[in-house]
């Protein structure tokens, strides 16, 4: 048994689980695997030349990597609050009364303590004063506002 080759494949699967824990998005996690997998097979099997156990260990970090990328990756990207980061996509159904007359152009309008560029849906000219409600989000993150529908409630 050649223990510099065993060792050499647990400190290097160590550390990248290190680094892996510092930060890293799941990239490292397969050729860690694939090193701590080598130790184990250097270990338990016949000796290994250093040239077999360095392809075991560049075979194994390519099919762990894609494994990992395959089926895990989706796992870390779910979440329970979708929306969270979407502050924009959060002001649509708000009404807002307007400080200044909108267009067709975007017009700087502070909704809450936020500075947004608001554009007029109809690109009519909507009057300071006018209730507005947030209709829709540009790709570019400027609000499109149309003038609020209010209905007689007897």
């Amino acid at each position: 048994m050649n223990f510099s080759q065993l060792h050499w494949y647990l400190i290097v699967g160590a550390v990248l689980l290190l680094i892996e824990i510092i930060g890293f998005t799941g990239f490292l996690i397969g050729i860690a695997v694939a090193a701590l997998v080598t130790a184990a097979v250097t270990w338990l099997s016949a000796p290994m030349s250093v040239l077999s156990s360095a392809l075991l260990f560049g075979v194994l970090s390519v099919a762990l990597t894609f494994v990992y990328w395959r089926y895990f990756r989706a796992f870390n990207s779910a979440t329970d609050a979708p929306g969270l980061h979407q502050r924009a996509a959060a002001q649509r159904g708000k009404a807002l009364t307007l400080d200044t007359a909108v267009g067709a152009a975007p017009v700087a309008q502070f909704i809450g303590d936020t500075r947004w560029q608001v554009v007029s849906a109809s690109e009519d000219v909507l009057a300071a004063g006018t209730a507005v409600t947030v209709t829709a989000v540009r790709d570019d993150g400027t609000l499109v506002i149309e003038a609020a529908q209010y209905s007689a409630q007897v």
